[in-house]
């Protein structure tokens, strides 16, 4: 996650959302905060719980970026 957040800072990366559809698996929610770190940013409320089920999975994302439209990542 940090490397990938190194990556994004020098592409020009200012917000994102990191779609997180194991909330429960810790390694999971420390690449997010790596890559939020890499960054160089406050996690914040960046990660966004998507669950689990495939059929579902699109509702929270699209909520969120419709919410969020200034979303880079």
């Amino acid at each position: 996650g940090f490397a990938a957040g190194q990556r994004a800072e020098k592409d020009g990366v200012i917000s994102f959302v990191f779609v997180n559809h194991a909330i429960s698996i810790a390694v999971v929610s420390e690449r997010c905060r790596g890559f939020a770190e890499g960054l160089g940013v406050d996690l914040g409320n960046y990660m966004l719980d998507s669950g689990q089920d495939t059929s579902e999975i699109k509702n929270p994302e699209l909520a969120y970026l419709s919410a969020n439209p200034d979303v880079d990542a």
